[in-house]
C-alpha cells in the first residue's frame, strides 16, 4: 500500500476515534430521562392512547410483581 493510501486511512481512523470520544465523553450508557406530554404516572395510566401504544409494543409480556417476563418467538 502506498504512502498516500496509508495517510488517508490514518486520517479516517483518527476522525472516527475523535467522533466516538465526542459522543461518549461522559459515559457510554447515559441515563434515560423521558417525559410523556408532561404527564405523571397516574395520568399515563389513565391515558388510553398511551396504554394502547404500550400494549402494541409489549404484547407478549407479563408483569409478575416487580418483574417483567417477555416471550420471544
Amino acid at each position: 500500500m502506498d504512502r498516500y493510501k496509508k495517510f488517508i486511512l490514518t486520517i479516517i481512523a483518527v476522525g472516527i476515534i475523535a467522533i466516538n470520544i465526542q459522543l461518549f465523553k461522559n459515559d457510554i450508557v447515559s441515563n434515560a430521562n423521558a417525559k410523556v406530554a408532561g404527564m405523571n404516572f397516574v395520568e399515563l395510566r389513565l391515558d388510553i392512547d398511551f396504554k394502547n401504544a404500550v400494549i402494541s409494543i409489549v404484547e407478549d409480556c407479563k408483569v409478575i410483581g416487580s418483574k417483567i417476563d417477555c416471550y420471544a418467538f
